[in-house]
């Protein structure tokens, strides 16, 4: 767990320079955030999404409803 709180990032996005301890949280944000592939849509507006709990957050953005 210590692990996570380094403050040197040993992986980082050459897209937007953002850092990660772990090769395989840059490749989840590089494919969540960077990449043109997004199958998620939102039947409302048909904004899409690379993942579906993206998606799923937006669509409450739709609801009158907070969860709060």
């Amino acid at each position: 767990h210590s692990r996570s709180h380094l403050t040197v990032k040993r992986y980082s996005c050459h897209i937007c320079g953002l850092g990660f301890n772990d090769s395989g949280n840059l490749s989840r944000h590089r494919k969540a955030l960077h990449s043109e592939h997004r199958p998620h849509a939102c039947n409302i507006c048909h904004k899409t999404f690379s993942r579906n709990s993206h998606l799923q957050e937006h669509i409450r953005t739709h609801s009158d409803s907070r969860d709060y």
